[in-house]
Order: C-alpha cells, then sequence, then structure tokens
C-alpha cells in the first residue's frame, strides 16, 4: 500500500477531462430566492463575462464520489471513519492509520489524493431550464401539508459540461490486486461511465444522473498520465478513458 502522506515526490499523475452529461433534470441550488420568477431554489451558477451559466461545483462533486468510493470500500471489508468524530485516527492519530478513503480524499490530517474542479456548462449546449412545483406531503397524515408549496429550477436532461480530475500518486494501471485505492477510483470511473453517479438534490426521484458523454459511440474523456519516467522527455502518453478501465 502506497505512503498516503507522499506529496513531496511526483510519481504519477493522472488528469482526467473531457465532457460528463446530465442524463436526468439536475437540481444544485443556490439556496436562495434571487430570481424574477419569486423561485424557492434556483440552480447555483457563475457569472462568466456577461453570462449566468450552471455549473456543478468541485464540492459537490467531490463529495458525492467520495460517499461512493465509502459504499465501495465498506463493501470490500474496510473499516472507514465517521467524519468530525473528534476519537476517528483520521483526526487524530497516526497518518499510516486513517482510513483509505482519507488517503483517497484528504481530512485533517492530509491534504487529498483527488481534485475535482468545477464542471461548467458549455453554453452550445444548454438543455434549459424549467420551473418544477412541488408539494410536502405530512407523513402522519398522507395528505398535502398546508402552505408547503414550493418551486425550483432544474437544469433539463443534455448539458453538457467540461470537467477534469486529477489523481495524484495512485497508480491506476497497477496490477496489485492489495492496492484498494486504484480499484475504488477505477470503480468510480466506471460508475461515472455507466451513469449511475448522482449529485445535487432530488434524488430520491430520479435527479441528477450525471454520465461521462460519447460521442458517436466513445467517451470524450481522455486520460494524460505524468511519470517520473516521462521527465527526460517531457512527453506525456494521451489516450482515452476507456483504454485505462478495459
Amino acid at each position: 500500500m502506497s505512503n498516503p502522506d507522499d506529496f513531496d515526490k511526483l510519481i504519477c499523475r493522472y488528469i482526467i477531462k473531457g465532457t460528463l452529461t446530465n442524463i436526468t433534470q439536475l437540481h444544485i441550488g443556490k439556496g436562495g430566492s434571487e430570481t424574477e420568477f419569486s423561485v424557492d431554489n434556483p440552480i447555483i451558477t457563475v457569472r462568466i463575462k456577461n453570462d449566468e451559466i450552471p455549473y456543478i461545483p468541485g464540492s459537490s462533486l467531490k463529495g458525492i464520489l467520495r460517499s461512493e468510493v465509502e459504499k465501495f470500500l465498506k463493501g470490500q471489508g474496510e473499516k472507514i471513519c465517521v467524519p468530525y468524530d473528534p476519537e476517528s485516527k483520521c483526526n487524530n492519530g497516526e497518518i499510516r492509520d486513517i482510513c483509505l478513503a482519507c488517503q483517497i480524499f484528504g481530512c485533517q490530517q492530509i491534504g487529498s489524493h483527488f481534485i475535482a474542479s468545477d464542471a461548467i456548462l458549455k453554453m452550445d449546449h444548454h438543455p434549459g431550464v424549467k420551473i418544477k412545483p412541488g408539494i410536502a406531503i405530512n407523513r402522519i397524515t398522507g395528505s398535502t401539508q398546508k402552505g408547503a408549496f414550493f418551486q425550483i429550477e432544474t437544469l433539463q436532461p443534455g448539458g453538457l459540461f467540461d470537467f477534469e480530475f486529477e489523481i495524484f500518486n495512485i497508480d491506476l494501471k497497477t496490477n496489485d490486486k492489495n492496492e484498494k485505492k486504484a480499484r475504488a477510483i477505477k470503480f468510480l470511473l466506471k460508475e461515472l461511465r455507466d451513469g449511475w453517479i448522482q449529485v445535487g438534490g432530488k434524488k430520491s426521484t430520479g435527479f441528477g444522473r450525471i454520465q461521462f458523454n460519447r460521442i458517436n459511440g466513445k467517451l470524450d474523456v481522455k486520460v494524460i498520465e505524468i511519470r517520473s519516467e516521462y521527465f527526460e522527455t517531457l512527453e506525456f502518453p494521451e489516450y482515452n478513458l476507456d483504454e485505462l478501465l478495459g
């Protein structure tokens, strides 16, 4: 198992970049009514030049991806820490004792080996925004909760987002079956390839499914692989993600 505190030297780095799409409605709210339509929870946007562009925050992406990795590792029998537990070795102990999820995504003890940037919607592939009304149901009576009508903005299916992940010093090409961090990340990438990851709100009603985009059947995702042995020529291989995942 690689040293989790190995930021002092570059062994390998993978830059994975391309486009992903929302295959169902997407709602990541900004948490306040700031639109002319009196929407209770508009979608989050970033201002670029004169445009308000929907995006998926890197923090939202990383959070849901970490949750998926934690489920995978627990299914493999690994013990994963409870976040913010002051008694956890991941927050107060030896670095080599921290759990595998924290070794990948970071904690109070060490930085993250997995970096997720904001995924910005491509404006020429904007599928449009709609207002979705909703009503809260009283779980005791089963009837409509008085005064609980609300409206949210949703991005319609088919948006195209530019994304970029960086994976530092976790060798995704290793054949070592004990390298569970590499296996967990490859599982995660396959989940994204196959459309099984959800991000944002209203997931219980099917919102937020995202998937790596394909063009003519080929993943629109490339991998740039940087290793110390390539430093002499500074020529770094670039290939399609399918070649890495098999």
